[in-house]
């Protein structure tokens, strides 16, 4: 199940970069950066792309796609 959540979350984000800009409003307090520099969802949150939304756990893993896109988007 998680694995296929972070597949659809790392689609709807490769689908954003290739339009080019990311969704106004992205909710970067629901991530935080790990000691690893991995982020991490902090509470469950509902992120909105191109195809449909989806829903990240908190304490989720995620795909290297959406890693990049939080590193470029939320510093």
């Amino acid at each position: 199940m998680l694995l296929g959540l972070s597949i659809a979350v790392g689609l709807t984000f490769a689908a954003m970069a290739r339009q080019g800009h990311p969704p106004p409003g992205f909710p970067c307090k629901a991530f935080a950066k790990s000691e690893q520099g991995d982020w991490i969802p902090v509470r469950d949150v509902r992120l909105r792309g191109p195809g449909g939304s989806v829903e990240i756990k908190a304490g989720a893993a995620m795909l290297d796609e959406l890693q990049e896109h939080l590193d470029l988007r939320c510093h």
